[in-house]
């Protein structure tokens, strides 16, 4: 894949999450984003905890 498909794949993606996080609910019960998949929670936590960035912060 050279570097201009890259970037296209990447806009399209970027694209896609933008227009699928507008139009559904997220924590939404019943579906599959009720809950964030536990990879994702593992690698929260390992940036929470281990990360020196101070402006990662979650709420609920």
């Amino acid at each position: 894949m050279g570097n201009e498909q890259f970037k296209a794949a990447r806009k399209a993606e970027a694209g896609y999450h933008s227009n699928f996080y507008q139009n559904n609910e997220l924590f939404a019960s019943g579906t599959w984003m009720a809950r964030p998949m536990p990879m994702v929670m593992d690698m929260l936590e390992r940036l929470l905890t281990r990360s020196k960035v101070p402006a990662v912060r979650i709420t609920r």
